[in-house]
């Protein structure tokens, strides 16, 4: 009995305790647990999503989340100003590299030619390429130009344009030696102070075509392009102006870029003394200057009026174009160069038979730069001497052969196509490769590379009566609805060009042109190429062998004789 009562005595005291141990460990949990945020009592509308959370509260969220962010940000500008330190620090270097390289080559040149123009320059000036540093050495050049300016007397032969050779004794003007010893004494001043080549590695880039815009050059340029692109060449084009009044932003902003093509005002490159002295200048004469100006490395000069028939453009890396660097075509009048140049220039005669057709040539200026500043220095004082000289025609043929003497003055390579036929609507020259592989293989016809026009045909205000201007004969594809269509999209359907009385060419002759044209579709040649040299990779060394041995070492040498006492 006692058992039983002390055992429901202990259980009782058991549950008591366990009842006292639960309410201290409650208490204990009470003070540490967090308070629970009470639901805000303000309506629902006025509570974010977040259930529960009052505007203070998400003030401080915002707060916490802005400064988060501003170090994000923080953190961003810091790497993106790293990025810029460290392509601001790649751009200093490849300068410096681009500063030095030209200095080493400045001064390999100089111990080549003492003599040649010294021009000072900074990496500062060479910031934005070497631009800046060539429009300072042609300004210098002007200058030793200038001082060497000497004016022979003009004696005007009258000479017909012929393609027979004069007789040697009707060439051979005579000049008094006090005048020819003047003009030698310059030529030697002004050709010892052009570097021996290019003494800015960076200045020229890549390949391209070169022509001379500006009023009607620059339409007959715009049909250049596009047959020029017809033929699936992609190089791109720069289209020279003589000045800023001839630039056209219909053509220049929106027509030209559409074709790969640019326009260059001529005083952007030379600066305005520069460009204020080549004013004066003939169109023909302008050519040496614009090539210099060029930004191409390898440069095809194309007169406007010049119209591709197949694509030039493998032309450029041929074998061939490698080797000689200069390639250009006869022109189907003699040359009357007046001997008295080999008495200015020191040099043995070695004339070439006919003048050079300027229309179109291929130069490398790489290999040819010195010539080519020669030639602009011709070609500046060839109104005072030299153009009397070089073509004594009174149709001027031969005046403008400046690369070519210039050339041969430098002991450069030209390699100079026969290939030119005049078939009356239009002038062909032919492929200069397929003619060199005639050279040393079984002859095969050589294609057509170009056409030259007549500019006067370009005019659609001239054009009334439909019928083939071109002619139906050596053509690779229909020049006529080529050059119809190019006229029927720029004129008639455009609002700003330069022509003002097409009424009747558009709403009459440029149906009838196309009907007529279709119904008297024209047979195509081939334009296959031959395909024995072409790139150097590709050219078999048998083929590259046999080609130096019997076409490009005949070319070279030059026998100069003394100076004058």
């Amino acid at each position: 009995m006692r058992i039983s009562r002390l055992h429901s005595k202990v259980a009782i005291a058991g549950v008591v305790l366990s009842v006292i141990l639960l309410l201290q460990l409650g208490a204990f949990y009470s003070r540490t647990a967090p308070v629970v945020p009470k639901v805000s009592a303000e309506p629902l509308h006025d509570i974010t999503p977040k259930r529960g959370l009052t505007p203070a509260d998400l003030e401080v969220i915002k707060k916490l989340e802005a400064l988060r962010f501003r170090k994000d940000q923080q953190r961003l500008a810091d790497d993106q100003q790293l990025d810029v330190l460290r392509v601001f620090a790649a751009q200093e270097k490849e300068l410096e590299d681009r500063y030095q390289a030209s200095l080493r080559v400045y001064e390999e040149l100089a111990q080549q030619k003492p003599n040649i123009i010294k021009i000072y320059y900074t990496r500062k000036d060479m910031r934005h390429g070497s631009s800046t540093v060539f429009r300072r050495l042609m300004e210098s050049f002007l200058e030793v130009i200038d001082k060497n300016s000497v004016v022979l007397q003009s004696h005007d032969l009258g000479l017909e344009c012929s393609t027979h050779a004069p007789e040697f004794s009707v060439l051979d003007i005579k000049y008094s030696n006090s005048s020819l010893r003047s003009l030698s004494h310059a030529h030697k001043q002004v050709a010892d102070a052009i570097p021996g080549g290019n003494p800015f590695p960076d200045l020229y880039n890549h390949n391209g075509y070169v022509m001379l815009g500006g009023g009607y050059r620059t339409w007959a340029s715009l049909l250049s392009i596009k047959a020029l692109r017809r033929t699936g060449s992609t190089l791109p084009v720069e289209v020279f102006l003589r000045r800023k009044s001839d630039y056209s932003q219909a053509m220049c902003e929106n027509v030209f870029p559409s074709l790969n093509a640019e326009c260059v005002v001529l005083s952007d490159r030379y600066g305005d003394k520069m460009s204020q002295r080549l004013e004066s200048l003939e169109d023909k004469s302008l050519v040496p200057f614009l090539l210099l100006a060029s930004s191409y490395q390898k440069v095809f000069w194309m007169d406007s009026n010049v119209f591709a028939a197949v694509s030039p453009d493998d032309m450029f890396e041929s074998w061939l174009g490698t080797q000689y660097g200069f390639f250009s075509w006869s022109s189907k009048y003699v040359s009357t160069l007046n001997p008295a140049y080999y008495d200015v220039v020191r040099l043995k005669p070695r004339t070439p038979e006919y003048t050079m057709d300027e229309s179109a040539f291929l130069l490398d200026k790489q290999q040819n730069f010195e010539n080519l500043m020669l030639a602009a220095y011709y070609e500046l004082e060839g109104e005072n001497s030299y153009h009397q000289l070089f073509g004594q025609a009174k149709c001027g043929a031969g005046k403008h052969d400046s690369l070519t003497y210039a050339t041969l003055f430098c002991d450069r390579r030209e390699f100079r196509s026969q290939l030119l036929d005049d078939m009356g609507g239009l002038q062909l020259q032919r492929d200069p490769i397929g003619e060199f592989e005639n050279k040393f293989e079984e002859y095969t016809p050589v294609r057509p590379l170009l056409y030259e026009v007549d500019p006067a045909r370009l005019n659609p205000e001239k054009l009334t009566t439909p019928g083939r201007i071109f002619g139906s004969h050596n053509l690779t594809y229909d020049l006529d609805m080529l050059v119809l269509e190019t006229m029927d999209l720029y004129v008639c359907h455009a609002n700003d060009h330069i022509f003002k009385n097409v009424g009747t060419f558009c709403n009459d002759y440029v149906e009838q042109q196309r009907r007529y044209l279709v119904d008297h579709e024209i047979a195509t040649v081939d334009s296959s190429p031959r395909g024995l040299v072409n790139r150097p990779d590709d050219t078999s060394d048998e083929v590259k062998d046999r080609a130096n041995a019997e076409v490009i070492s005949k070319l070279v040498g030059v026998d100069r004789l003394p100076e004058w006492e």
